[in-house]
């Protein structure tokens, strides 16, 4: 299933569980999810997203046969509660500075590095860091794939599960073993 459909369904299902968890039994949530979930069912539907700034907002899901909408959801408007679900096209060409924490086991800070991470594509990027001892500079190329929540870089620590995201604001926690968060802030 192509990542835009997986992010199409994630957004549905996450909007009926914050909006509609009061209107629905546990069994109405499951034949729901059941539904977005079934390939084969959601492969009869056409489906668009609305974006704000890169960010999915919204879908709407029309069935190819009988042109009648089977999906219809858009995030709950909250300007003071930033939203987690977002594309590789949000990262598309964008540069971040970050900041790495790493805390020990008592979850006290062990250190901070700076770096900086420019995301080329929907599923590639290079990583800056500077070797804070001499100044000296690398940069180091990576992979990535965003599913829902999740960012997986192929040789960056992870995988990473994100807190906030607000399309210049992004914050991420992984435990690789020990818990480390990574702030990122846009650049351009």
């Amino acid at each position: 299933m192509k990542e835009e459909y997986k992010n199409a369904i994630n957004l549905s299902y996450q909007v009926c569980i914050e909006c509609g968890i009061n209107d629905f039994t546990e069994e109405g949530i499951e034949t729901f999810k059941s539904f977005v979930y079934d390939t084969s069912l959601m492969n009869t539907l056409d489906i668009y997203g609305a974006f704000d700034n890169h960010l999915l907002i919204g879908i709407i899901g029309v069935h190819r046969e009988r042109q009648h909408i089977s999906l219809f959801f858009v995030l709950p408007r909250n300007d003071d509660a930033p939203t987690s679900v977002f594309t590789p096209e949000a990262l598309k060409q964008t540069t971040w500075q970050a900041q790495m924490t790493v805390y020990n086991i008592e979850d006290e800070i062990d250190y901070t590095k700076q770096s900086i991470l420019q995301f080329t594509n929907e599923s590639e990027g290079i990583y800056t860091r500077t070797n804070e001892e001499d100044g000296y500079m690398w940069n180091t190329d990576f992979t990535y794939q965003v599913n829902g929540k999740i960012i997986t870089f192929d040789n960056i620590a992870g995988p990473w599960t994100v807190l906030e995201y607000t399309g210049t604001h992004l914050v991420m926690e992984a435990y690789n073993p020990n818990k480390m968060v990574w702030t990122l802030e846009k650049m351009y």
